[in-house]
């Protein structure tokens, strides 16, 4: 692994504490080389949360 990997690594888990954990989520996995357009947006409520486990 590279330093830039690692660095690009460390500044994604540093976001998770100034961002919100949607956008620093999709940071970290960016940072490790997964990209998606495909995402799924739910409230942060438990009921949102509940209905997912019913997705999958």
């Amino acid at each position: 692994m590279s330093t830039d990997t690692k660095q690009q690594i460390e500044t994604a888990l540093r976001a998770f504490s100034g961002s919100d954990l949607r956008t620093a989520s999709i940071g970290l996995l960016n940072s490790l080389g997964y990209q998606s357009k495909k995402t799924l947006d739910l409230d942060n409520t438990p009921d949102a949360n509940h209905a997912l486990t019913h997705v999958f």
